[in-house]
């Protein structure tokens, strides 16, 4: 029988991973596992992937000899007896969630690099030639994304460094690459070592404070305008102003009305968001130059915070909403692209016109917000101009992938992320009723002809939303995500402001007439597995029906 390691031997290896599918996965020779996503370039033609070179491995090859060489360890560990060993090594290898992105967020812990002093010999032998296994096969992969670093495939780059931080977690140029440097025996980014250096440490539950007024904060003292007060005095301040609790994270700005502590919370649930975000839709993060310079700097990629407020309840939401939408009282929150600011309010349990949770709501406006503020060059948009967003057609992708964004889940027990799904998620299980049982279903050349205005305006908006969940479900894992590379570029030519109506067909290859049957066919097996699976899971919010004022 194998001999039982402390607990955090076992978890460091089962939260390792960095992300794998990757999006932009396609059935081609170069990179299958990390393609090239070809959005279109700044002539507004698109890029296809390169031919690989006969004498060098692609990342795909790569990748699938070390998850065998996985197995034949965890083989020899089965041999051995060795079966905890045999179970750690297996929890490397992929196995393929049907319907998600599985996105494993990287921790800022490094792994253990030794067993403790009283392992045995063979556990011993066993962590070593599984650290060698890990460094060998990162170490390639890295080396594929230096070659692509000398013909500027900066999109192709970023899909080979999250394989290796995949493989190993702790390669330190992939970690530089993301903006991450070892410090203090910590992975941490250049936003934090500069708090830290500021005198600053992350609390878990009060965030980053001055390291000298953690325990006060924890006596229940708050430091409010240059003096100490009780927990209880600066609420009252608080509440009784307009101003609120300044939460600060490394890429939103908070104000909450509620507590510093679910400013905080939202903080963090919305970094972890961003670090999902960032990973499938790099694209809109920075451009090919920008990237492959990554290889060469570790100078991070700079953007300006995001804005979210949090208001106390829905009277006080409606009363500041009004200042700027007096339609604000048949709304429950939004992102407002004028403002560049996401309104949103604690719900209450108790109330009716409550009925939807707070963070899945979170997910989906700042999916909008990240959208539209991202920098994409040579935008026929200028400055993320709203008014010129889906202008003539193509708007039910704005919204269908912002609902698919509501499916975003986070376990930070194990440092885990995932996004998609189709059980208890209602807007798909409308779609389904719609299609299936109410026969309801507009062909896909008028939906995608309908322009932001004839969207928002249309009379069923029930229909329009749960059609664009669905169609977003689709295009993102129909036959294995055989469609997801071309909608990720489909929505860059949408908020790049060049999108066509015939945008869509261009990239798929698909007549629409090809793309309805395909659709009908997929959401069919979806709708019998939801059949087989009972009744409905989760409660239909209706009163979230449409959430962002400006975008319906």
């Amino acid at each position: 029988m194998s001999k039982r390691y402390p607990a955090f031997l076992v978890f460091a290896f089962l939260v390792s991973a960095v992300l794998v599918p990757l999006v932009y996965a396609q059935n081609s020779k170069t990179e299958p596992d990390g393609d090239r996503p070809a959005v279109q370039s700044s002539d507004g033609s698109s890029e296809d992937s390169s031919t690989k070179t006969s004498e060098l491995r692609s990342s795909a090859e790569i990748f699938a000899e070390y998850q065998q060489k996985l197995e034949n360890l965890a083989s020899k560990c089965d041999e051995r007896g060795m079966t905890l060993e045999a179970k750690v090594t297996r929890s490397l290898i992929y196995k393929k969630q049907p319907y998600f992105f599985d996105v494993s967020l990287l921790s800022s812990k490094p792994l253990e690099a030794k067993l403790p002093s009283d392992a045995t010999k063979e556990q011993q032998s066993w962590y070593a030639a599984l650290r060698r296994l890990r460094e060998e096969y990162s170490n390639e992969t890295f080396a594929v994304a230096e070659r692509l670093g000398a013909r500027k495939r900066g999109y192709e780059i970023v899909a080979c460094v999250l394989q290796t931080l995949y493989i190993n977690p702790d390669h330190k140029r992939a970690r530089q690459f993301m903006g991450f440097s070892l410090y203090e025996g910590e992975w941490r980014s250049q936003w934090e070592i500069r708090r830290i250096e500021k005198g600053y440490v992350d609390d878990p539950q009060f965030g980053w404070l001055l390291k000298d007024q953690v325990e006060e904060y924890r006596k229940g003292k708050r430091f409010y305008r240059n003096q100490w007060i009780t927990r209880e005095e600066e609420e009252k301040k608080i509440v009784a102003s307009a101003s609120g609790w300044r939460i600060e994270t490394e890429h939103f700005s908070i104000l909450s009305r509620v507590s510093l502590e679910r400013g905080v919370e939202i903080g963090r649930y919305l970094e972890s968001y961003y670090d999902a975000w960032i990973r499938l839709f790099y694209p809109f993060v920075a451009n090919e130059n920008q990237w492959t310079a990554r290889l060469y700097s570790n100078d991070a990629i700079v953007s300006k915070r995001h804005q979210v407020i949090l208001y106390r309840n829905r009277a006080e939401y409606v009363r500041e909403l009004k200042k700027h939408d007096p339609n604000a009282v048949q709304s429950v929150g939004g992102y407002f692209p004028s403002l560049r600011c996401i309104f949103v309010y604690e719900p209450d349990p108790k109330s009716v016109d409550d009925a939807f949770d707070l963070m899945p709501m979170l997910a989906h406006e700042a999916t909008h917000q990240l959208f539209n503020e991202c920098n994409i060059p040579n935008s026929a948009r200028g400055k993320s101009d709203y008014s010129k967003l889906a202008r003539y057609a193509n708007f039910w992708a704005v919204e269908g992938i912002a609902i698919t964004a509501e499916t975003f889940t986070l376990d930070r027990a194990k440092n885990k992320a995932a996004m998609g799904g189709f059980k208890g998620v209602f807007r798909i299980e409308d779609a389904l009723t719609s299609l299936f049982v109410d026969n309801e279903y507009i062909p896909l050349e008028r939906f995608i002809g309908m322009s932001r205005t004839e969207f928002q305006a249309y009379e069923d908006l029930n229909l329009l939303y749960s059609q664009a969940a669905g169609l977003a479900f689709f295009f993102m894992f129909y036959n294995d995500g055989a469609y997801c590379n071309a909608f990720v570029r489909y929505l860059y030519g949408v908020y790049q402001g060049t999108d066509t109506p015939a945008l869509l067909v261009k990239l798929t290859g698909k007549s629409f007439k090809q793309l309805d049957e395909e659709y009908k066919t997929f959401m069919k097996e979806i709708y019998e597995q939801v059949r087989q699976d009972g009744e409905r899971r989760s409660p239909r919010p209706e009163k979230n029906a449409v959430n962002v004022k400006e975008a319906r």
